[in-house]
Parts: structure tokens; sequence; C-alpha cells
């Protein structure tokens, strides 16, 4: 997903979409006032077009306030953002709010998806740290490698494995959180019974 010219959300690249709904795509939590989901980690973050301008220039505003010590990016600008607070920049930094952001792989088992736990949120981030909690609990979905014993080598892979699990394993009621194939016989089904 990607910010669009009338505003919107946008996503990190580890973060996949699930239970997006029509009216999530046109009308904007917060009406609009710039929400990131996840503290000050710009894994999933929504607002206008106005609001995304005006924190566009807050964020570059903050570069360089950022050390030396620390890589200059978005996460540690939103990081000085977070700390100075609404009443100072009025960005809502919610904390991890299940109904949005749903963290690393949702396993009651390894390879079992928790099928209602994957219903609630609208995207998954899948984070360096949710691959190593999921090596650390056993439920990482590939076989252990001690090439990769935090599992952030083969995070694509192992995404790929939860994602395939999820769609094989639950039922899914919107389109974003289908695959191609799934959509497509969908739409066929509607065109059928229109006719």
């Amino acid at each position: 997903m990607a910010q669009q010219s009338g505003g919107g959300w946008m996503s990190d690249h580890d973060t996949f979409p699930l239970n997006f709904t029509p009216n999530d795509v046109t009308v904007l939590p917060r009406s609009g006032a710039f929400t990131v989901f996840q503290g000050h980690i710009p894994a999933f973050m929504v607002g206008s077009a106005d609001e995304w301008d005006r924190v566009s220039r807050l964020l570059i505003a903050q570069i360089p306030n950022i050390s030396d010590a620390m890589v200059k990016s978005d996460m540690h600008a939103l990081m000085r953002l977070y700390r100075q607070g609404f009443p100072n920049n009025g960005i809502n930094f919610v904390m991890p709010d299940r109904n949005y952001v749903i963290m690393g792989f949702q396993y009651d088992e390894p390879r079992k998806v928790n099928c209602r736990s994957m219903m609630v949120g609208r995207v998954v981030h899948m984070s360096h740290s949710a691959m190593y909690g999921a090596v650390q609990a056993g439920l990482y979905p590939l076989e252990e490698s001690k090439e990769d014993t935090k599992g952030d080598k083969r995070r694509a892979e192992a995404v790929e494995v939860f994602l395939n699990d999820w769609r094989s394993q639950c039922k899914r009621k919107y389109i974003s959180s289908l695959t191609i194939e799934d959509a497509k016989k969908r739409l066929q089904n509607v065109s059928v019974k229109k006719r």
C-alpha cells in the first residue's frame, strides 16, 4: 500500500494487508488526522493529504536531531516526535492496536493458524523481532537453520509460508486478504449471479 494523492494509508515493507473493507479505503479514521498505529514504528500509518504534507515536513525537520550513532530513518525521526507528544506535533501515536496491527506469526502451534486472531487486524507486521520471537517459541514456519538462528535471513520465505497457511486454513471476508486467484473466482461468481 502506498499513500495516495488524496491522503490514505501507508505500510512498511514488512507489513501485509489482511482485512480491509471497501469503507476502510474511502473513510479515514480520526477524520484523516495523522495516526501511527504501532507507537513510533512506521509499520502502518494513515492521514489526509494535508496531514501527510504536514507530517512529512516534521519528519524532515527531525533528521538533523537524530544522533550520529543512530541510522537516520523515518522510525528514528518518528521516535523523536513521539517523545515530544501530541500537544507539540498533533500526531496520534497509538500503541499497538489489535484492531489495526497484528504482530508476527499468529500460530497456536507450529503451522496451525489462529484464524480468530487473524480476523481482527487490518494488517500483520512481520518485524525482525517477531521472527526471533517465533524462533524462540518454536512457531517459526521453516526448519531450524544454523545460518539463521534469529529467523531474519529467511524472513520473506517464512512470511510467504505463513500467509499461505492463513489463506488455506482460514475463511477470509475481504478482497484484500484473498489471493489473486480467489479474487478472480469471486468476481466470476458475482458476474454469473447477476445474469
